[in-house]
């Protein structure tokens, strides 16, 4: 990358740095993004459910172990 690549995008990068911090963004200082940082050590219960497991069936040789198991876990 060349240098002058690398000074256009640090000014990129400050212009919206600067219009993230005074709200003058095109969605009006939201964030558009779904994205989110994930931390290490902590379940992210944003979506609402840990687990959804909807008729689940499970057989060893013909041996139903599981049949039609619905599991819901919720924070």
């Amino acid at each position: 990358m060349t240098p002058d690549l690398m000074e256009a995008g640090a000014q990129r990068y400050d212009k919206a740095h600067a219009a993230t911090e005074t709200g003058m963004t095109e969605s009006g200082g939201r964030s558009a993004g779904y994205g989110r940082v994930a931390r290490a050590g902590e379940v992210d219960t944003t979506h609402g459910r840990i687990l959804y497991l909807e008729n689940v069936n499970v057989s060893f040789d013909g041996f139903k172990a599981i049949n039609g198991l619905n599991l819901d876990i919720a924070p």
